[in-house]
């Protein structure tokens, strides 16, 4: 009867650690799940960052072709004599390239400003 009574305890104790162990696995399980939810979220934000950044630099980078092709139509102009003075457009061409290196000091890897005339 003492063996018994040995082995009914011996039991009991098992079942408790054995209950605090799934308690455990759950709670590692619960905390997998919300931090690959975590991650996931995180890795739309960055999708989202990087899909925003990349319209913005579309955007600059087609302003900066506009400006380049509108030096470019001055420098026609001036190289045709007309209209205005070469010193009048020649100041503008100076101000619309001073806008296309400050805007290409912002984005690395586009081209330079069309040379003038």
């Amino acid at each position: 009867m003492a063996q018994e009574i040995h082995v009914h305890l011996h039991a009991h104790g098992f079942d408790r650690i054995e209950h605090k162990i799934d308690h455990l696995h759950d709670d590692l399980k619960n905390f997998k799940i919300i931090i690959m939810a975590s991650i996931a979220e995180l890795n739309q934000k960055v999708s989202d960052l990087q899909a925003a950044v990349d319209a913005e630099q579309q955007e600059i980078a087609d302003a900066l072709a506009a400006l380049q092709a509108e030096v470019q139509r001055l420098t026609d102009i001036i190289a045709a004599g007309g209209g205005a003075t070469a010193e009048e457009l020649q100041t503008v061409v100076d101000n619309i390239n001073a806008v296309i290196a400050d805007v290409q000091s912002t984005i690395p890897n586009l081209p330079p400003p069309t040379p003038e005339g």
